[in-house]
Formats: C-alpha cells, structure tokens, sequence
C-alpha cells in the first residue's frame, strides 16, 4: 500500500523544469539598451537593477540605492562584470531559461537570480555616473 501511494505521488508531481543554457552572446542580445531587474531565487527579494547601454558596459544600481560602472567580458560560458568600486573582483554568471523565465546563476556561489528586462533607459542614478 505504502508503495502504491508512492507511486501516486510521484506521478502527480509536476514535471521537473528544465534548464537551458543560453550563452552571454544571447543574453546581451536581450538586454544591450534596456534596464534589467535582478532577484533572488528562491524567494524574490531584489538585489538591484542594471542598464546595459552597450556589450561591454553596464551601469548597476544596488538595492540601497549605489549605483557603479561596470565593465563586461565573455569569459566562456560566463558573462563577467568587474565593477569600479571592486575592479579586481570578477562577478561571472552563466545565463539560462527556465518555464520561459530568464535566470543567471553565479560561477563562484552558485546563488541564482531571475532577470527581467523592464526596458528603457532606466533610473535616476546613471546621469550621476560617468564614462
């Protein structure tokens, strides 16, 4: 009996998602010349959002409301952000879908974000920034 139940449960699970790559070619395709919000996965907190003006530069806006230039490199499979305030740290995330939603995950922790383009140019802080 206890096996049947089992059994059962298994097969009224939904179907485990599945990942697919996307290479950071793909992923700047989506995003050069939008604003991008990215959250914590599980749970949805914002971490922060960033504007891609071009392939190689970024412009990231911190929750607390910070916002730094970063530089951007294709490393791999790996779309790389090295930041003004920290320029010898390499922030590497590997992009990919999921039930039609965009996610990176980090090279160094593994932690996982959502991205959702918003569009536009995006929040107050990039007329502060220069170069």
């Amino acid at each position: 009996m206890r096996a049947l139940t089992l059994a059962l449960m298994l097969l009224a699970a939904p179907a485990l998602a599945e990942e697919t790559p996307l290479s950071p070619d793909e992923l700047l395709d989506l995003l050069v010349g939008t604003t991008a919000v990215f959250t914590s996965e599980p749970g949805g907190a914002r971490v922060g959002i960033e504007y891609f003006p071009s392939r190689t530069r970024s412009f990231w806006q911190r929750t607390g409301g910070r916002c730094v230039n970063g530089d951007m490199t294709i490393e791999d499979e790996f779309l790389c952000f090295r930041y003004e305030d920290q320029p010898d740290v390499a922030h590497c995330w590997a992009p990919f879908t999921e039930d039609g939603g965009l996610f990176v995950r980090s090279a160094q922790s593994g932690q996982v974000q959502r991205v959702r383009p918003a569009g536009g140019v995006p929040f107050d802080c990039v007329d502060g920034l220069t170069s």
